[in-house]
């Protein structure tokens, strides 16, 4: 019975926290990454502007629509000046919101090459001053991985992530603004599946934390072997 109980307690032991390790990979990365947060702040910013530039398509159909339908209802010929001026307004703001796009990958993409100079930088220091009893223990695969594959894989959640997530997160809610300004019943009619959607990722993504850290922790074995 004892040698039972000892056997599950060194396995227990034995096996990895990936959730404390998760929590603390994310306290690491906040402090690695105070260097660029300005930068990743501007790269938000511009990014929910030209997200909040992209309903104007929709608000110029609505336009060019009440537009047609007026000219069609009174039997009198359509405005041509009024719905020129719709039209530019379109193409001007697509511009724009092109052009604030560009410039807020242009900070982020700047902003991870200044990331991953800084932390290449820091892990190179670090393994420079590490005894030699270090390198004994510590397989040069996963050193490798550590300097080359974990800090490109930081590419994209450092470059592409805040302008991509923040667009993701500002254009739902200007069109949904927008459909409340339209008609309130759109506008219900647009906030009716969310919970259904929040339901649905709640339970696909739920453990993915912890999963994510086993699946990095078993890629550093297979570098290691």
């Amino acid at each position: 019975m004892s040698d039972s109980v000892t056997s599950k307690t060194t396995a227990a032991q034995a096996t990895p926290d990936y959730v404390s390790e998760r929590e603390e990979g994310r306290q690491a990365l906040k402090e690695l990454l105070k260097p660029v947060q300005g930068s990743l702040m501007i790269g938000r910013i511009l990014a929910g502007l030209s997200g909040v530039l992209a309903i104007a398509p929709y608000i110029a159909l609505v336009q060019l629509g009440g537009l047609f339908a007026t000219a069609y209802a009174t039997g009198q010929p359509v405005a041509a000046d009024r719905a020129m001026l719709i039209v530019q307004i379109l193409i001007s703001t697509f511009c724009l919101r092109i052009f604030l796009l560009f410039i807020a990958l242009g900070v982020t993409h700047f902003a991870d090459a200044r990331f991953v100079s800084y932390v290449r930088a820091r892990t190179i220091e670090r393994v420079g001053n590490a005894p030699l009893g270090w390198f004994t223990s510590t397989n040069s695969g996963r050193i490798r991985k550590a300097l080359h594959d974990d800090v490109a894989q930081i590419h994209t959640m450092v470059a592409h992530q805040p302008v991509e997530m923040t667009q993701a997160m500002i254009m739902p809610v200007a069109l949904l603004v927008y459909a409340f300004y339209v008609d309130w019943r759109l506008g219900l009619l647009s906030i009716a599946t969310i919970p259904l959607y929040g339901l649905f990722m709640a339970w696909m993504m739920s453990g993915m934390g912890p999963k994510t850290v086993e699946m990095d922790a078993k890629l550093a074995r297979v570098s290691a072997t």
